[in-house]
């Protein structure tokens, strides 16, 4: 698809923002997976995200698993393109999962 791009905006955070999807997938698992803190909360902020398929869906859920019992992936502002995409599969019934804001 497009372009994608992320950028530590501090300790535990990430910006992502472009089209999220399979071609980028297995990248930004990396990038996710380096992120993760022994202790505390992961954040990611979707505001500037234009697309999101299940592949990267399938990265935050793998982030949310190495989580457990330790912290939760809190998802920002997500668009309401990828609001629609984390809704339908009801990614936030998961425990460590929360879903905050949305995009103006």
């Amino acid at each position: 698809m497009g372009d994608f791009f992320v950028e530590k905006t501090g300790p535990y955070e990430l910006k992502l923002a472009g089209e999220l999807d399979l071609a980028m997938a297995g990248d930004l698992d990396k990038i996710v997976e380096r992120e993760i803190p022994d202790e505390g909360d992961l954040t990611i902020d979707l505001e500037d995200v234009t697309f999101l398929d299940s592949a990267v869906i399938g990265v935050f859920a793998r982030a949310a698993r190495n989580l457990e019992g330790r912290g939760r992936l809190v998802l920002l502002s997500p668009t309401r393109t990828a609001r629609l995409a984390l809704e339908m599969v009801r990614l936030d019934a998961r425990d460590n999962i929360e879903i905050v804001g949305d995009s103006a």
